[in-house]
């Protein structure tokens, strides 16, 4: 199974620690301000890990934004279910990243949609 990270809309953050269980329910654990730890169970979103890797070396995960080189665009990552294909989309256009012709160096990963939907603006 690939990575995972899970946004909570409740905390504005991503948890600090997560489990996916076989039922698809999710144990997340998220640091409020000061320090405490808490447990939640609703309004959260869970992202998977694509398999590519920035040019930084960073995992690219559904929910990103990235840069891709070969359009100039930043594009937010998602989750097609239907064919089961990971995606850039932006407004102006729609690219499957393909695994086995893409590079980490086509790839710069710019923020998230969640913290930072401004930068779906930049490229265009």
């Amino acid at each position: 199974m690939r990575g995972f990270r899970v946004w909570s809309d409740f905390w504005k953050r991503y948890a600090f620690d997560a489990e996916l269980y076989p039922d698809g329910s999710l144990y997340a654990m998220f640091e409020d301000d000061d320090g405490v730890a808490h447990h939640e169970d609703t309004d959260l979103v869970l992202e998977f890990e694509t398999g590519l890797k920035d040019k930084n070396g960073r995992e690219i995960y559904e929910g990103g934004i990235v840069k891709y080189d070969r359009r100039g665009s930043s594009y937010a990552v998602t989750y097609r279910k239907y064919d089961a294909s990971f995606v850039l989309e932006n407004d102006d256009r729609e690219e499957i990243i393909f695994f086995h012709h893409d590079k980490q160096s086509d790839y710069e990963i710019l923020g998230n949609i969640h913290e930072n939907p401004e930068l779906l603006e930049v490229g265009k």
